[in-house]
This record gives C-alpha cells, structure tokens and sequence, in this order.
C-alpha cells in the first residue's frame, strides 16, 4: 500500500471504510476527496472512473438486496430467493477488483489501490449483461404481481411537501418527486462527463421507493457497460503531499442510499482539527417515522425495509 502523509491521514482512511460497512466505497471515496482536496491532490481520470464503477457496483448490489428483501416482506419468495442471490453477484465482482466483497482497501486519498485491466473489464462487461437479463426477468416477476403491488401500493407514504420539510436525500426522496442527486447537482470526477438521470417518482409509498431502486439498477448498467469498456489511460495512484493547515474542505458523495457528506478542518500542524460525517440516514429516518404513521403494525417491516437505513450511519 503507498506510504500515506500521517498517521491521523493513514488511521483516517481504514476508519472510513467502517462508517457504515455496506457503503465503504461511498464513505472512503467521500473521505479521500476530503482529504485529497486538503492537500491540493487530483487523481487521475482513470481512478475517479475506476471509483465511479466500484460505486455503482456498490449500489446495484444493496438495491438487489433491498428488492429481495421487499418481496420477503410481502411473502413473495421468489424473487426474495433471486435478488437475494444476485446481490451476491455484485459482491463478488467488487471481490474480484479488491479481494474485499465490500470493496475494503480499494480507494486511497491520491487514488485507488487496484486496477481495472482490459481483460477484467470484459469479464465485468460479460457478466453484467447476463446479470441485467436476469434482473429484467426478477422484477417484472415482483412489479407485475397483484398481490405484491396490492401490499406495496398507498402503504407508508412520505408526501413530496413533508420530504422537502425534512430534507429526504437519495430514493427515500427520489420517491417523493424530489430532484436531488449529488452525482446530477454537483458532478465532481467522472459524474461531469458521464450523466446518469435521476430517478424519480410520484407517489412517495413503498411502491414508489422500490420503483425508483429498479430504474437506479437499469441506469447503474448503462453506466458500467458504457464505461467499462473505454476507461481513461494513466496511473490509479499519485501521492499526495501534505494536508494544509487551517483549511475546511467538503465532499459530497451519492451513495446507494443517498447524499454523503464529509467535511474536514485542519490544525496549524497539517493534521485534522474537526471531522464530521452525514450519512444519508440522518436525514431519512424522520422520514420512516412519518411514513408508519397510522399504518398497520403489519405494514411496518415493508415501510422499515423500503427505507433501508443505517444503525451506525445515523449514530455518528
């Protein structure tokens, strides 16, 4: 691993792999950009398109976990069996970039430790088009049943007015006809030069909140499969100097379930002063409570998974 400025930077990067373990590719990269914007370091274009795959990746497989999840609740197990299965797919592949399923070790401030060779981008390419033929059979099998749609449709509902009051970030608010999304407001790296359009949706209820986890999962293919292919020449790694004194910088990151924020501020010596993490869940849960209000005790594990938040992400 390349040597690191500081043992606070060096300790710094490990810890925010562990901030929320099923984001580790969204809370590190939002900490290297911190801390790379701290030291005037830009990576280089092949290790913000190899971070953008890995995020992607990343999201495809907890929205395939998230949907499978959903059918369980319903007690339509079919296809809680298959995305629960496919969402190991995408596991494996982050395993197959960094030896780590959850992508650990992958993304360092100056860039990423492990590349992506032509032959592993054709494998990778491979592999997600006969992925993507399988996610089009599974969710038309769970979006085209009557049963399931009857149990997702009206249940837990979050108001566009009442998500913009509480601030809703990622699907939660996607789903309630809020046009926020960090890689579309504020496209940073790879997201300037390769757009993926939001998601949205209406209704704001489960039905809503799992619609837009289906499109986010078909645009997260185009993507990949566009990018795979023809990723930028040069190095994955630059190292980067020292961190400047006296200085704040701020990172916003899309995770799977919504906008990361990192913001840092420096000592006179270099070293972090203030550290602070907003996890997507921060925001979210007052929106889980709003959505299982005066519904069915029932209804309450279908609201509780169709919102999908972090424990230890909101606990920061």
């Amino acid at each position: 691993e390349p040597l690191m400025q500081g043992a606070d930077l060096k300790r710094s990067v490990l810890l925010s792999e562990w901030i929320s373990g099923d984001t580790t590719i969204g809370h590190s990269s939002a900490f290297c950009e911190v801390a790379e914007s701290l030291a005037g370091c830009m990576i280089s274009p092949r290790a913000q398109a190899i971070r953008a795959v890995a995020l992607e990746l990343e999201r495809l497989a907890n929205h395939m976990g998230d949907l499978g999840a959903l059918g369980m609740d319903t007690g339509f197990l079919p296809t809680s069996a298959y995305f629960g299965r496919m969402r190991g797919d995408y596991l494996n592949l982050l395993q197959a970039l960094t030896g780590n399923r959850f992508g650990k070790g992958l993304c360092r401030p100056g860039g990423v430790l492990f590349d992506i060779d032509p032959d592993l981008a054709k494998d990778f390419c491979r592999k997600l088009e006969q992925y993507r033929k399988e996610f089009d059979y599974t969710s038309d099998l769970l979006f085209t049943r009557a049963s399931v749609l009857a149990r997702f449709e009206g249940a837990g509902t979050v108001s566009p007015r009442n998500a913009k009051k509480i601030g809703l970030v990622g699907p939660a608010g996607r789903a309630s006809q809020l046009e926020r999304d960090v890689r579309i407001n504020y496209s940073s790296g790879m997201w300037q030069f390769h757009h993926i359009p939001i998601s949205l949706a209406a209704t704001g209820d489960v039905y809503a909140r799992a619609l837009v986890r289906r499109q986010e999962i078909s645009r997260s293919f185009e993507f990949l499969l566009r990018v795979l292919p023809s990723l930028p020449k040069g190095e994955i790694f630059t190292q980067p100097g020292p961190m400047r004194p006296d200085t704040l910088a701020l990172a916003l990151v899309e995770g799977w379930r919504g906008e990361i924020a990192h913001v840092g501020i420096t000592d006179a010596e270099g070293g972090f002063a203030r550290y602070k993490i907003k996890d997507p869940s921060f925001h979210n849960w007052f929106g889980l409570s709003l959505a299982v209000r005066n519904q069915e005790i029932s209804d309450f594990p279908l609201c509780n998974k169709s919102f999908n938040l972090s424990y230890c992400g909101h606990d920061l």
